[in-house]
C-alpha cells in the first residue's frame, strides 16, 4: 500500500469519492497550468477527493467548495502573491486560513494579507499532524 493511502485510511472516519482517472487528474493540471506533486496525484488516484469532521481535503469532483481547480481559481483572486505553482489541498475556513501545495510537495499556510508560510515538506507530513492534533 501506498504512504500517502495508508496515511488517509488512518484519519479519524475518512470518507471518500470514486478515484479520479489519469485524464482527470491532467485536465485539472492543464486547467491550472501545472503538475500537481506526485503525493497529491497518487492521492487523487486513490480518494478523487477525502474529508472528515477535522479536515477536507481538495481533490477532484462535483463540488466547487472541494474541487481544486475551482478552489485554487477562487483562491488566487483573492490571496494575492500565491505563486503560480501552488494549488489548494485545505481551505480551513477560519481567519482565511488556507493550505496550499507546491509543485514540489512542500505545504504552505497563508492568512490574508500575507506572504504563504511553509509549514511541513509534504502533504503526508501535514496529515500525520492532522492525526496528532
Amino acid at each position: 500500500m501506498s504512504y500517502i493511502k495508508s496515511i488517509i485510511k488512518k484519519l479519524p472516519e475518512m470518507e471518500f469519492l470514486q478515484p479520479a482517472t489519469e485524464q482527470q487528474i491532467k485536465s485539472a493540471e492543464e486547467k491550472l497550468g501545472l503538475r500537481f506533486a506526485e503525493e497529491y496525484r497518487e492521492y487523487l488516484s486513490f480518494f478523487g477527493m477525502a474529508w472528515s469532521d477535522i479536515i477536507a481535503i481538495s481533490g477532484i469532483c462535483d463540488d466547487e467548495d472541494y474541487e481544486v481547480v475551482a478552489l485554487t481559481d477562487k483562491l488566487k483572486k483573492v490571496y494575492l502573491g500565491i505563486p503560480s505553482d501552488f494549488y489548494v489541498i485545505e481551505d480551513v475556513g477560519v481567519d482565511g486560513l488556507v493550505i496550499w501545495q507546491s509543485s514540489t510537495g512542500e505545504i504552505y499556510q497563508s492568512i490574508p494579507n500575507s506572504n504563504p508560510v511553509k509549514i511541513f515538506d509534504s502533504l503526508s507530513d501535514f496529515l500525520i499532524y492532522q492525526m496528532k492534533d
